[in-house]
């Protein structure tokens, strides 16, 4: 009996470092990849194995705590030319254009900080029919994680989780970082709301609202229109609630003599958990261009009292002024000169702001700097709900300078962590200065961080065998 006992406990010694050497095996590399702020977009080109699938059919997992586990994503149509998402809300949902297939142009989208490990495929998950490998590549740092997408039958259940909610009876995007919203019931262009939630609950509305002016010359009939973001509308056509993020389309448009409307061009807008991304092309009447002289926009957004006490920091001027709606001596001195990014941060929160576009440099009009700042808020701009213009920080261009008869523009917003430093933003501009690489078997590309870049060449978000 002694024997008996002593082999069986031997067995079961054996038993249990064997499964032990195997759960240590499941690990083929682990995860390095640091990023957290991205929604890593990985183009259909990419997947060849699931080419032709049924949408409705694929599941994406990664490792943690010691298994695969299922983790949010979606996948989101495009056109065969690659103009147009599929989106199934609204009032002129385009479903018929899709097919509900994955194809080349369609997008899977995904959280950077739902990465994983890499594992051996010794235990997958039961009744999948094929997968891919995903290795999600920091190019700054060489730093990896994974994802593993599946194709089934059956599919699972969807993981839980859904990081940017579109809230249509208040008419705002809801994540666990922002709130960003507009005034319900208007064609509006401008947000009027922009709430940086706390970690531990509660949050400040420090934004007035997004503003938008406009100068039309004409050089025939010399004339001088003005319009206003008031002036300026957007019916959305279609948008999608997704659970990574939230797409809107619509089109811009002028208001003339109040009632008229002009088409002025075509809007999108992409809401993330920690950001969000305001890809626009404006266009004009091929008529009203022959006699356009000069298309003057100055864009901005300006605070409200309830930013007094906070920070302005820009890539110009890294020590920063505080916003208290009196333009103090060092104010006066900020650095105007061209820049990469601009933040006003406090304890309230932080609303980090770049804007990327095609124009060249504004000229031929005498408008000073192309930044201009004031925080003065005994200096009215209407239309505005706050008097005067608080740590208000915009940018001048002469559209019509392009010589073509459209833009190509994109206001990008973050929401970095309250009391922010300069070096914070390192982590929110790298999103589109350095998106992730991507690598599937021999397919290689790059996360397609917006729908289109101004810096990057034709084709730069494309596979390379």
């Amino acid at each position: 009996m002694k024997f008996f006992g002593k082999t069986v406990w031997c067995s079961l010694v054996c038993i249990v470092l064997l499964i032990a050497q195997q759960a240590d095996a499941e690990v083929l590399e682990k995860k390095s990849f640091s990023r957290t702020r991205d929604g890593i977009i990985v183009g259909g080109e990419l997947l060849p194995v699931f080419l032709g699938e049924k949408i409705e059919n694929l599941r994406l997992y990664a490792y943690h705590d010691g298994s695969l586990k299922l983790i949010p994503f979606q996948i989101d149509e495009l056109t065969p030319n690659r103009d147009t998402y599929i989106l199934p809300q609204g009032p002129k949902p385009n479903t018929k254009e899709g097919d509900g297939l994955l194809s080349p142009q369609d997008e899977l989208v995904f959280m950077s900080f739902d990465t994983g490990a890499r594992v051996s495929n010794d235990e997958w998950v039961a009744g999948f029919r094929k997968f891919e490998e995903i290795e999600i590549i920091d190019p700054l740092t060489g730093g990896k994680g994974w994802v593993y997408l599946f194709a089934f039958d059956v599919p699972p259940a969807r993981a839980k989780g859904d990081y940017a909610k579109w809230d249509e009876e208040n008419e705002q995007i809801v994540t666990r970082v922002y709130i960003n919203g507009y005034t319900p019931g208007e064609e509006d262009i401008h947000f009027t709301k922009l709430l940086t939630r706390k970690p531990l609950g509660g949050s400040v509305d420090f934004v007035d609202r997004l503003k938008i002016r406009m100068h039309f010359e004409l050089a025939l009939p010399p004339l001088k229109i003005s319009f206003n973001e008031e002036d300026t509308g957007m019916e959305i056509f279609r948008y999608k609630d997704g659970p990574i993020r939230v797409i809107r389309v619509g089109r811009i448009f002028f208001r003339f003599m109040g009632k008229i409307k002009i088409p002025a061009g075509l809007v999108m807008e992409i809401y993330y958990e920690s950001y969000g991304q305001g890809p626009t092309i404006f266009r004009l009447p091929a008529a009203v261009k022959k006699i356009l002289k000069h298309w003057i926009v100055a864009v901005g957004v300006d605070l409200s009292p309830e930013a007094y006490g906070m920070k302005f920091y820009s890539s110009n001027n890294l020590r920063g002024v505080t916003i208290d709606g009196k333009m103090s001596p060092e104010e006066k001195k900020l650095d105007l000169g061209p820049s990469d990014w601009h933040v006003v941060t406090g304890s309230h929160g932080t609303y980090l702001n770049r804007v990327i576009n095609d124009a060249p440099p504004t000229k031929g009009y005498n408008i000073g700097d192309v930044n201009r700042y004031c925080d003065d808020v005994g200096a009215p701009d209407p239309p505005e709900e706050y008097p005067g213009q608080i740590g208000f920080f915009y940018t001048w261009s002469d559209f019509a300078a392009m010589g073509a008869e459209k833009l190509k523009t994109s206001v990008l917003f973050y929401a970095p962590a309250p009391n922010f430093k300069p070096g914070d933003q390192v982590e929110f501009l790298n999103i589109e200065d350095h998106p992730p690489l991507i690598k599937t078997g021999k397919k290689k590309g790059k996360s397609r961080c917006l729908p289109w870049h101004p810096h990057f060449p034709e084709g730069y978000f494309l596979s390379e065998d």
